[in-house]
């Protein structure tokens, strides 16, 4: 499903910063993970980001509603998206902390589901 980049977020600034300062370990396909102040949100949700070069939209496998998409992972996508970082992204919001590990180096449009956990 393909979902567009928010226009305003607060988590901005704080993943601006992380993915800018970690860049390289996350262009390396290291699994890389960001401790939120707050839990805040969905428990234990995964989902592929997949960056192209689109600037209004990014893909993904979320199954559930576009609604249901959690706020920081879209925010998420939208800044790897900035950093210019195209690619396939496993991502997990679990408990206020995001784990992101890149996949595929390139964009590509079918992957299969992520497994949870």
């Amino acid at each position: 499903m393909k979902l567009k980049f928010p226009r305003q977020t607060k988590y901005a600034p704080v993943l601006a910063e992380w993915v800018h300062a970690h860049r390289s370990e996350i262009a390396a396909g290291h699994e890389i993970d960001l401790v939120f102040a707050e839990r805040t949100g969905f428990v234990r949700k995964t989902a592929r980001i997949m960056i192209g070069e689109d600037t209004d939209t990014f893909e993904t496998d979320w199954k559930w509603a576009p609604s249901t998409f959690p706020a920081p992972l879209k925010a998420l996508a939208q800044t790897l998206r900035i950093e210019g970082m195209v690619g396939t992204f496993a991502a997990k919001y679990h408990d206020g902390r995001i784990t992101i590990q890149k996949v595929e180096p390139n964009f590509t449009r079918y992957f299969p589901p992520m497994p949870e956990g």
